[in-house]
């Protein structure tokens, strides 16, 4: 680390990073590599492992033997949400990230980016960009402050891969809701924006992995964001239809793009035969 690095780290809170895995060791290999890699070494991390039938538990154990800054907690299975809530609980550190098996830190910068824009403010989380492994696009946003409205009508608003959490404003919200299987993070979101307020950041933090588990959940997940704004906007009566057209428009647009990329293998493979 460089020395004005060393200096600046002097005035930044600590990090824990929470990975949850179950059943892919090759995945948690890249993610912990890509947090050895950052500069900012002010971390610390909670490896949660699920009941796993290959050799994630070995291998997320040979990282905590070689490094005393990584712990490992053997889950009860019980769902992603609650493994996340298990690391809340046992962290340490005053700021949280959450980097699933498999997804990584867009560069070796992201993670003390994020820790100085939230270590400079007084909200409750950051938000920064992320990419799409093998996919062309940047998910990339304006820095701006955020409002509960904006975010909650924002069809990529982010994806917890990418913020930063202040761990008193999650414990004062009441950690990751787990009746929601798919959009605890966007509930949990919009009960700190209540609290603490948030941010945008123009960096890009995340690179994921493709085919997450909303990708494959796509109704589920907007009926479970549907649910979760009926109850955050009760009393603004005018914003129930909007919000119902807001699903609907969300869920139209992934299915014609869904139907525009089967259409692109078709032709493709057309041209092949």
């Amino acid at each position: 680390m460089a020395p004005e690095m060393q200096e600046a780290s002097k005035n930044l809170e600590s990090v824990t990073v929470i990975t949850v895995v179950k059943n892919h060791s090759i995945g948690l290999l890249k993610t912990i590599e890509s947090l050895k890699s950052q500069v900012f070494k002010e971390w610390d991390s909670i490896i949660v492992v699920g009941a796993s039938k290959d050799s994630t538990l070995t291998r997320a154990q040979e990282f905590a033997q070689a490094d005393s800054r990584i712990t490992v907690i053997v889950q009860e299975d019980s769902g992603i949400y609650e493994a996340m809530n298990i690391g809340i609980t046992q962290s340490k550190s005053s700021l949280l990230w959450f980097m699933n098996s498999g997804d990584t830190f867009m560069d070796s910068k992201s993670l003390g980016h994020g820790v100085e824009m939230l270590s400079n403010s007084n909200f409750g989380f950051i938000v920064g960009g992320y990419k799409i492994a093998n996919q062309p696009a940047l998910y990339r946003q304006n820095a701006s402050r955020i409002t509960p409205l904006r975010f909650a009508f924002t069809r990529r608003g982010g994806c917890h891969q990418a913020m930063i959490f202040r761990r008193a404003s999650v414990l004062q919200s009441g950690l990751f809701d787990t009746k929601f299987s798919l959009a605890s993070d966007y509930d949990l979101c919009l009960k700190i924006l209540k609290t603490s307020g948030a941010a945008k950041s123009a960096e890009i933090y995340a690179l994921m992995e493709p085919n997450g588990r909303t990708d494959n959940s796509l109704v589920q997940m907007h009926r479970e964001k549907l649910a979760i704004r009926s109850h955050f906007f009760a009393k603004s009566g005018w914003l129930r239809p909007l919000s119902w057209a807001w699903m609907y428009l969300a869920l139209t647009k992934s299915n014609l793009k869904a139907w525009v990329r089967k259409l692109g293998r078709v032709a493709s493979l057309t041209k092949t035969y």
